[in-house]
Order: structure tokens, then C-alpha cells, then sequence
């Protein structure tokens, strides 16, 4: 089990701190939301719904590494201002592109 993926996708708006991956190093700071207890996080870790967010998320990742790579955020900006400009050239370029990735690398 991975406590901090759980608490960073979980409890993301949370106060807390962990010191190690082991619920004794949780401290919890947050006053609004209960502490989980380490039954409740194993149970999340556990959940199929759980695992195929992460995975998801991993894909996501993936996809805008991909993506930026090949359109910098330079060249993203210029393909839209283009456009602005009556020129949509680049922009679909990128949009294409987009796609392809998307098509790809599809979500679980």
C-alpha cells in the first residue's frame, strides 16, 4: 500500500504530514476532515475503482509528457495566437496531434 498516493489522490485537500510510508508516520493536521484510520486506507488501496484512477492518472501523465514534447508550451502558444490571426494552420496541427495521442493512449 502506498500511503502517500492514496492521501495525495484522496485526501488531497487535507492538511497532513507523512514521515515514511507507514500510518504511524500519518499526522494528521487537517481540522475539517477525520483522520482515516488504516483500515480505511488499506480498503482504498484495495478498490479496483481505486487502482484504475491511479492508472488513469498514469495515462494523463504520460499523455502530456507526450504531447509537450512535441508541442512545447512556446509552440502551443504560437499555434493559437496563429489562429487569432486568421492563420488555424498550427492549431489544428496541434489539435490532430492531440487527438493522436489521446487515441493512443486510451483510459482504462
Amino acid at each position: 500500500m502506498n500511503i502517500a498516493k492514496i492521501l495525495e489522490v484522496r485526501y488531497a485537500d487535507c492538511e497532513w504530514s507523512l514521515a515514511g510510508n507507514s500510518y504511524v508516520g500519518l499526522v494528521w493536521h487537517d481540522q475539517e476532515t477525520e483522520k482515516p484510520n488504516e483500515s480505511e486506507l488499506e480498503e482504498v488501496w484495495a478498490s479496483e475503482d481505486f487502482q484504475n484512477e491511479l492508472a488513469n492518472q498514469d495515462i494523463v501523465d504520460s499523455r502530456r509528457r507526450n504531447i509537450l514534447s512535441a508541442w512545447p508550451t512556446h509552440k502551443q502558444f504560437e499555434a493559437l495566437t496563429e489562429a487569432q490571426m486568421g492563420r488555424p494552420e498550427k492549431l489544428d496541427e496541434l489539435i490532430n496531434y492531440i487527438k493522436s495521442v489521446k487515441e493512443d493512449n486510451p483510459k482504462i
